[in-house]
């Protein structure tokens, strides 16, 4: 019970994102069966998936996480669409780089509402459903970053932390309702983002290749495998956890092999 995620729907925030648009592809090739409703801010987010997979397998939904009455709302419209909702992969959220010192209060907020608040807003709307039909699954996304100091992002690691927390407390809190609730911390992922910052000269792409054990950054797709294991059958003992998914990096505490 609540650990199948090929039969269903299953519900990606953030899938306009690279990530939450890879688990989206992921999640609706492993079962012909699933039924996405991916959930973004953006209109038309979904066309290319709607195109791909048809709207009778994907439901494009408006919202905006961080506001309980938008959640609300989307829950209700997917409810509406098809049901019963097996899992849900929360990869909405957002990433502000800043000193401490001088970091605004407007953006610290921003920050922990749509990471923090969005979470728990869409586990409890996805929980309230689950516990009535039978459990399911949730994946949220935290972060590498919770595991040490990262400077100039304090924000951004201290809500990938609170998620993880998050996590361990709804696992315990909704198991014996057949909820299993997991998380997943990736390192650096070749996504756009991380394209546009590579690009724009803020990031150093052989800088960040070096800090993984792997010496590169992970796809996409490699993070979305890990998120549809832990929403299978193939995870049903495993609930509380967040798994790394870094290529090393956070195991990594020496350059190796060293420079010659």
């Amino acid at each position: 019970m609540g650990s199948n995620s090929s039969s269903g729907v299953a519900i990606v925030t953030g899938s306009a994102g690279g990530i939450g648009s890879a688990v989206a592809t992921a999640l609706l090739e492993e079962n012909p069966e699933t039924h996405c409703a991916a959930v973004d801010l953006r209109p038309g987010h979904a066309s290319a998936l709607i195109q791909q997979y048809g709207s009778h397998r994907v439901l494009e939904v408006l919202c905006d996480v961080s506001r309980p009455e938008s959640v609300r709302r989307a829950m209700e419209e997917i409810e509406r669409w098809n049901t019963p909702v097996r899992s849900l992969v929360n990869c909405a959220g957002i990433q502000m780089a800043g000193s401490s010192v001088d970091f605004s209060p407007e953006g610290w907020q921003k920050v922990i509402d749509i990471n923090l608040s969005g979470t728990f807003y869409w586990c409890q709307a996805a929980g309230k459903h689950m516990s009535a039909n039978q459990g399911g699954a949730i994946v949220n996304l935290s972060s590498v970053s919770e595991f040490f100091g990262w400077p100039l992002r304090a924000p951004y690691a201290a809500t990938k932390a609170a998620v993880s927390a998050l996590t361990r407390t709804l696992a315990t809190e909704w198991a014996h309702l057949g909820i299993r609730v997991n998380a997943v911390a990736p390192g650096f992922i070749d996504t756009p983002l991380a394209r546009e910052a590579i690009e724009s000269g803020r990031l150093s792409k052989p800088d960040a290749d070096a800090l993984h054990a792997q010496l590169r950054f992970g796809a996409t797709s490699e993070l979305a495998s890990a998120i549809v294991f832990l929403l299978s059958a193939g995870a049903s003992f495993i609930t509380g956890e967040t798994l790394k998914v870094d290529g090393g990096l956070s195991a990594k505490k020496l350059e190796w092999p060293p420079p010659e």
